[in-house]
């Protein structure tokens, strides 16, 4: 038996052209209701509701894995990573990604303070994540905005002093090699 293979997006953009506006509207609605990442797509596509709002779930599933409100940390750092991406591809404002890289880091560096020393894999994650969001930062070559979180990318270095792994070095080589101290 043969498996049929999936639509091509040209063969599902020639139905799509065939169709009333009202048509189109019920299926973009229903994409809409499937899942967080089609409503943070389009919202954020027309310019539609809060920022904080739209990135608050991604934030929630980051802090479920590193630092839940009950229990310990299952610390899948594929979840949390997920978190980030998936906002990563639905978000049409570079600012609120940055700023969700950055919070992974944040929570990550927190377990670690809370609940000890972790392993390589765990912190070759939050350095690399800490590295896109500085680079993500430098791209927007925005001086305002790199100072608006340069504190909190500062803050993190701080907070990981004493910690294993290489990992307070990688991030304190990040950080001063894309903002040299004056």
């Amino acid at each position: 038996m043969e498996k049929q293979k999936s639509p091509t997006w040209s063969q599902i953009k020639k139905q799509l052209a065939h169709l009333e506006t009202k048509e189109l509207l019920e299926i973009i609605g229903d994409l809409y209701k499937l899942n967080q990442d089609n409503k943070v797509f389009l919202s954020s596509q027309f310019g539609q509701g809060a920022t904080e709002t739209l990135v608050e779930p991604y934030r929630r599933a980051i802090k479920r894995e590193f630092n839940p409100d009950r229990g310990f940390p299952r610390l899948n750092l594929g979840a949390a990573r997920k978190a980030v991406n998936n906002f990563k591809r639905s978000s049409a404002d570079p600012i609120a990604v940055a700023d969700l890289m950055i919070y992974y880091v944040e929570q990550g560096v927190i377990c670690t303070n809370n609940y000890g020393d972790i392993d390589e894999n765990f912190y070759n994650s939050l350095e690399s994540m800490y590295e896109d969001a500085v680079v993500l930062l430098s791209r927007l070559n925005n001086y305002e905005l790199i100072e608006r979180f340069r504190p909190r990318l500062r803050q993190i270095v701080r907070d990981t002093s004493g910690i294993g792994w290489g990992f307070h070095d990688e991030l304190s080589d990040i950080y001063y090699n894309q903002f040299p101290p004056e």
